[in-house]
């Protein structure tokens, strides 16, 4: 899930999420859903994915 910030002055935010954002919560939007939120916790990093198959075994047909 890909995380960026957003801000009052672009947004739309009830009293509530503006309460809990002077409290210190970090403003959250998700890129996928575009879903504005708040949270006190931490945004993890990103999740990477590798590539299968890298490390050739398994990749060779023995006939």
């Amino acid at each position: 899930m890909d995380l960026a910030r957003w801000s009052l002055e672009d947004y739309y935010a009830s009293a509530w999420t503006r309460l809990l954002l002077r409290l210190g919560a970090n403003p959250w939007r998700c890129e996928y859903c575009r879903h504005n939120f708040v949270s006190f916790r931490p945004r993890k990093q990103r999740y990477a994915p590798r590539r299968r198959g890298t490390s050739g075994a398994g990749s060779r047909i023995v006939a």
